[in-house]
């Protein structure tokens, strides 16, 4: 399974930049066809908060809502909480989501996607975990 970091949700919806949502689309589509596209209860909460911060509309929320839903099976108990503060306690624990991100696609999934540089660069240190990390273009 691949986990999805909660950036990549936002540029699948929302269209910031072309070439960041087109990536983000193929992304996510390629993992869904191929039956490996996983989320996690972590990711959708984010992800709706970061919707309303943006402002998007209610209706384009709860249509992205129902289907995102329907993969975010992955959860975190005590165990995943634990190695993702062991993580945090090494990178800092302002970066806590990410790493409890970590611990859960350690858990589930062979792959983590991102657009976050700056935090799973320091986290793919620590992990065995495969974190691809995107490209991030600059929205104009």
């Amino acid at each position: 399974m691949i986990y999805f970091d909660t950036d990549v949700l936002v540029h699948f919806v929302i269209n910031q930049d072309e070439m960041n949502h087109s990536v983000a689309k193929k992304m996510i589509i390629e993992a869904v066809q191929n039956s490996k596209f996983t989320l996690s209860m972590l990711s959708l909460q984010e992800w709706l908060f970061v919707m309303a911060k943006l402002s998007v509309s209610t209706e384009i929320i709860e249509r992205n809502y129902a289907i995102f839903k329907q993969f975010a099976t992955l959860s975190i108990d005590m165990e995943t909480f634990e190695r993702g503060h062991e993580i945090a306690s090494q990178i800092g624990f302002r970066h806590i989501n990410d790493c409890l991100h970590t611990a859960i696609a350690e858990k589930y999934c062979s792959e983590l996607i991102t657009y976050n540089q700056n935090d799973f660069k320091k986290i793919s240190k620590i992990s065995t975990l495969k974190v691809t990390i995107l490209k991030l273009h600059p929205c104009e």
